[in-house]
């Protein structure tokens, strides 16, 4: 009986610790696609946020943001 508290005391722990990553990663956007123009002056930057939970069918419906840059790299 003893090893079953353990046993689940121990996965509570690892559940725990996982959400909690999710939760500080989960406002991080990263580079989702670029799009330069022809002549190389200005690119276009789409920026998707990481989700911590989609149901199947919904990882396309992320949240995002778009970047115009200039020559320089300025927004």
């Amino acid at each position: 009986m003893q090893k079953a508290s353990i046993l689940g005391s121990a996965l509570v722990g690892l559940g725990c610790l996982v959400m909690f990553t999710a939760l500080l990663t989960a406002g991080e956007a990263r580079e989702y696609r670029r799009y330069d123009s022809p002549d190389k002056r200005h690119a276009l930057v789409v920026y998707r946020e990481q989700q911590i939970f989609a149901f199947p069918g919904q990882s396309s419906d992320s949240p995002g943001y778009v970047v115009l840059l200039g020559a320089e790299g300025t927004e």
